[in-house]
């Protein structure tokens, strides 16, 4: 994984651009049984929510220093104190990109596949509400949910004592015909990503989801080596053991 694609400000095209090129990869192995559907999960979100920083990273507050500017005069001769300068109130529409696997003949979604973005992890959020009810709904019902979540911040996917913390996992609970069984796939910054199993129906064969092949052609479809700053420190600081392994994977590659 490259943690500068976890930027805020990036991330919303990093997360479309893996739901495309995760389309392409799993439709290639499950044509013609099933089809690959792109859908949206819609929710809105305000200047109260816990995870407007991660939502809009651009609103900030702008102070207006005494003598900068002119204080008009108010009626009277009377002249008013300066004040702050704040945004205007908003709400903004989030749409978040999902795959659904539909099996062609019973026309029904077997599977959901879920990259998480960062407002999906933060505590108390739209974003996570939003993400929790859609969860709640699939593995009530009788299909397959792959969770994929490439980012460190946030609330991990699977916490326990007995596994070791990793910065990255995957998760897929898996439809058994009578109830769904639970498998994770901790995942660390310093390793090859991943192939996970994308179930569908009962009996039939799993797709494989290859998540560094996917990471890797949208690195070069998208030109993010063009765009990111690998001279500045990522959005989410490294650990300290981690930060020069990414200095020495910089170097290597500017070489």
């Amino acid at each position: 994984m490259d943690p500068y694609l976890e930027d805020p400000g990036l991330w919303p095209d990093v997360h479309s651009r893996l739901i495309n090129a995760s389309s392409e990869l799993l439709l290639a192995q499950l044509r013609p049984k099933y089809f690959v559907q792109i859908k949206e999960r819609v929710y809105l979100a305000d200047e109260t929510d816990e995870g407007r920083d991660v939502i809009v990273p651009d609103i900030r507050i702008r102070s207006t220093p005494v003598g900068h500017e002119p204080v008009p005069a108010a009626r009277g001769g009377i002249a008013t104190a300066p004040g702050i300068e704040v945004d205007a109130a908003w709400t903004v529409e989030i749409r978040e990109g999902r795959l659904a696997v539909l099996d062609r003949q019973q026309q029904r979604v077997v599977t959901v596949v879920e990259f998480l973005s960062p407002a999906n992890k933060v505590k108390g959020s739209a974003g996570k509400r939003s993400y929790d009810e859609k969860k709640k709904e699939v593995i009530s019902s009788e299909t397959n949910l792959v969770e994929i979540d490439l980012l460190r911040s946030g609330s991990p996917l699977y916490r326990s004592s007995e596994t070791e913390a990793t910065e990255y996992m995957a998760q897929v609970w898996r439809w058994t015909g009578r109830r769904h069984r639970r498998f994770i796939w901790p995942m660390k910054l310093v390793e090859r990503l991943p192939a996970i199993p994308v179930p569908v129906r009962v009996g039939d064969e799993d797709a494989a989801l290859d998540l560094q092949h996917a990471l890797n052609t949208v690195y070069e479809r998208a030109g993010y080596d063009l765009r990111i700053d690998y001279s500045k420190d990522p959005t989410q600081r490294l650990k300290n053991d981690r930060a020069p392994w990414a200095r020495e994977r910089i170097a290597h590659t500017a070489t």
